[in-house]
């Protein structure tokens, strides 16, 4: 044996692998297939980060509910069960007991709505902390990305800070823990989610976990009260989504679509109060009932970051400037602070990544002091900022 105990054998052999790969055209050369949406590796990741959508989701068979490989023609009886009950939608309740949402980020986002008396809809990134021993996320702050609103709906646009946005929240300790949206009054009775909004949410579940959750808020139908409630989709609904199989309805926004019938498994009793479940016929309209779950909303202040600077990007209004800033820290609640207690606020950091300070060099350790309280750690940038401040126009 050489080199190790390898086989020499097989050194001869990887050999003549590599002199063969090297004589190769370019063209002819294994390639690593690159996901069109995530630009990167279709291997690197099992669900693609840009969409949800599962990697191999074109490579894939779809029995019952269930993606298996292209290649398998032998199924367990396990296996075929799994893939039937999968065809059958069953409720399953909220793994979440409690989103608790800092109240002026919540009270900001929703009065862009109200000032337009409910004409254009909004949508919000929601970044926070996940107590995973007591299934409790904690909601910091909003980051309000480019967006087309309208009366009824958002409709989202790419925008070129949220990489770095997403980068400040993690220098925070903070992760993406669902989006926040706006809706017309509506009877959660008859309507929890529109099927875009359920989308919506089972997309941010795939790519970023089960904590997600989605914020609704809305006037009450019956008393005008703005109102807000979380959602949850199941777990068999992300499933679902990241295989390719849902879609809106065109005839109903309350219902998805499936590419698959899907059955309605429906818990129920018979005459003597024995439980059993009920099997609806198969059917490609599943309403959004049966896929979204209530998670029970608080509010509360965050001792981590605040949130009411000017938001950098509101249509009809102007971006935020350092003439902004310098009032934001001359206000008498924040004159006398060191300038790590005037920092700390999401837009302000937002602000200053996106005209001042590197977003990988300086950020980093920005967001650490504001976190701390560190005023020697803000020391370097303090006079950097100030002279920015001064000699800016505006």
């Amino acid at each position: 044996m050489a080199d190790g105990g390898v086989d020499p054998k097989v050194l001869e052999m990887r050999r003549l692998m590599a002199d063969r790969y090297k004589k190769a055209r370019p063209e002819d050369r294994p390639q690593q297939r690159e996901c069109p949406d995530c630009k990167k590796s279709v291997y690197e990741s099992k669900v693609c980060p840009a969409t949800g959508i599962r990697h191999d989701a074109d490579q894939v068979n779809v029995v019952g509910g269930t993606a298996v490989d292209k290649d398998k023609r032998v199924f367990t009886s396990k296996e075929l069960v799994e893939a039937i009950n999968a065809v059958r939608v069953k409720w399953q309740p909220a793994r979440l007991s409690k989103v608790r949402v800092e109240g002026d980020a919540a009270a900001i986002f929703q009065t862009f709505v109200l000032q337009r008396e409910w004409k254009m809809m909004r949508y919000g990134i929601m970044y926070g902390v996940v107590d995973r021993a007591s299934n409790e996320v904690s909601v910091h702050c909003v980051y309000e990305p480019e967006q087309v609103g309208t009366e009824t709906g958002v409709e989202p646009q790419p925008d070129a800070r949220i990489e770095r946005v997403d980068a400040l929240a993690s220098y925070l300790g903070l992760e993406r823990v669902g989006v926040v949206l706006t809706h017309p009054p509506r009877d959660t009775d008859e309507c929890t989610l529109e099927a875009t909004e359920l989308l919506m949410l089972a997309k941010e579940q795939s790519r970023f976990g089960d904590h997600c959750v989605l914020l609704a808020i809305a006037p009450n139908p019956a008393t005008r009260e703005i109102e807000a409630h979380a959602w949850q989709a199941s777990e068999q609904c992300v499933r679902l989504y990241q295989i390719g199989l849902l879609s809106p309805s065109s005839d109903d926004t309350r219902f998805v679509h499936s590419k698959r019938p899907l059955e309605i498994a429906q818990e129920d009793r018979d005459a003597k109060g024995h439980e059993k479940c009920v099997i609806k016929e198969g059917s490609h309209a599943i309403d959004a009932h049966w896929m979204t779950a209530y998670v029970a909303v608080e509010a509360f202040q965050s001792d981590i970051i605040g949130n009411r600077f000017v938001r950098i990007s509101r249509p009809g209004e102007a971006p935020p400037t350092f003439a902004n800033l310098r009032r934001f820290f001359d206000d008498p609640k924040r004159k006398s602070l060191p300038l790590v207690e005037q920092l700390r606020d999401f837009h302000v950091l937002v602000f200053l990544m996106e005209t001042v300070f590197d977003w990988k060099c300086d950020m980093p350790r920005i967001a650490q002091a504001v976190v701390t309280r560190d005023k020697n750690g803000i020391a370097a940038y303090e006079t950097v900022l100030r002279e920015y401040m001064r000699s800016a126009g505006n």
